[in-house]
């Protein structure tokens, strides 16, 4: 539990030598080989990694964990050569359905990393029906929030100066796997950025002004409770909670939470020296890299149905222009596309709306070796790369409904 705690409060490196330390006392322990396994990962150390939950596996054969961590960590050395172990950890769990959700999406990457797309998606499709019922997701709760917040007025702050002359944080939001932790790790690179992760303070400052907690989906009537606050004491309560992380006074902290996406309007009021950095990708590779990612808990609930992806796809989109119009100091798309196919320029741009004199050799991530605790932790850690632009079209026949909603609701999809 305290390795747990240790990891999910940013401290990577002490969780791993608590797990470590703990494993010499229990090597046979599946639960810790598999945190071992998730904490390297973390640290970039894919091979140890693998071999960590290959470990888990050994000892607990149906540890859906450790199967679909495995499977989303890096491809087998032989294409299907883990197919017997999943099917094995299924029949193990046979009647437990959150256990065979991991399992699904498990053997989806196995098939897809083989290039079998047919089976691909039938567990893929499989794993987020399974899912998609096990969660209370409202779609209808989510249009009428939306609604709620196009309506607002802009932010009182909007246009006025302030007595901070440097901007002190960068948020960093947008849908999920759409490059938000390769922007992160591209303002890590600078010497005067803290890269903090995916922080929830401001959504606890929020609640706690409301005292009520405000979710990132953002509860019917809450748009309403939340634009009668004090957001200039959410400001100075969310600084109070993060400003121990900054070593220096012209530090800038990374917060890079997609989930902040929607709290981007009382963002904006309550620290008017921060920057929004939003992160637009193409809607079809959008939704789709959503729909092959099993997330945490409830986290996403509409991204697990092609219908509830494209309509939450649209609102997301309503709300970036709207914002990017109505808050221009504060609030900046960029392009996923153009941040892999041109990064030196595209991230020369994100520098200068911050405030932040720019060099080349932070577009190189590589160089940044601080841990990543999320599904990208070993996608950033290679060069940046484009081949992942149009990936959707390799289950086109599959994504029909999904393309057609789109069209329907105004996208032209190639």
């Amino acid at each position: 539990m305290l390795i747990q705690y240790l990891w999910l409060s940013g401290k990577i490196d002490a969780a791993l030598r608590r797990c470590e330390q703990m494993l010499e006392l229990a090597p046979g322990h599946a639960a810790l080989n598999y945190s071992h396994g998730i904490l390297l990962n973390y640290m970039g150390r894919a091979d140890e990694a693998e071999a960590a939950f290959e470990r888990c596996i050994a000892i607990q054969p149906g540890h859906p964990g450790a199967h679909w961590s495995l499977a989303y960590l890096k491809a087998s050395a032989t294409p299907l050569s883990r197919l017997p172990a999943v099917e094995r950890a299924m029949d193990l769990n046979a009647g437990n359905v959150d256990s065979s959700v991991f399992l699904h999406y498990a053997l989806h990457r196995e098939y897809a990393n083989a290039g079998k797309i047919s089976e691909a998606w039938q567990h893929l499709s499989t794993g987020a029906s399974l899912k998609r019922s096990m969660l209370s997701y409202d779609s209808a709760a989510e249009q009428a929030a939306t609604a709620s917040l196009l309506a607002l007025p802009p932010p009182r702050s909007a246009g006025e100066k302030t007595d901070r002359p440097e901007t002190r944080q960068v948020f960093i939001v947008g849908m999920p796997r759409t490059g938000t932790t390769l922007l992160e790790r591209i303002l890590g690179g600078h010497p005067r950025t803290v890269s903090a992760g995916e922080l929830t303070e401001f959504q606890a400052a929020l609640s706690w002004q409301v005292d009520r907690f405000v979710g990132t989906g953002l509860a019917p009537g809450i748009v309403s409770r939340v634009k009668e606050a004090d957001l200039q004491e959410v400001g100075r309560r969310y600084r109070d909670m993060v400003d121990w992380r900054l070593e220096a006074e012209d530090v800038v902290l990374v917060d890079k939470n997609p989930e902040n996406f929607f709290l981007s309007r009382f963002i904006a009021e309550a620290l008017p020296e921060a920057k929004i950095i939003c992160i637009r990708r193409n809607p079809m590779d959008a939704c789709f890299s959503n729909l092959k990612e099993l997330f945490a808990n409830d986290s996403y609930g509409y991204s697990y149905r092609l219908d509830e992806l494209a309509e939450h796809y649209h609102r997301f989109n309503q709300l970036v222009q709207h914002w990017n119009a109505t808050m221009p100091d504060n609030f900046r798309v960029v392009e996923y596309e153009d941040l892999v196919s041109d990064p030196v320029v595209a991230s020369a741009e994100v520098f200068a709306f911050c405030g932040l004199d720019f060099d080349e050799a932070y577009v190189d991530i590589t160089r940044n070796s601080a841990p990543v605790a999320t599904a990208s932790a070993a996608q950033v850690r290679r060069p940046i790369e484009s081949k992942n632009i149009g990936s959707w079209k390799d289950y086109g026949a599959e994504l029909d409904a999904l393309r057609s909603r789109l069209e329907t609701l105004g996208y032209a999809v190639g």
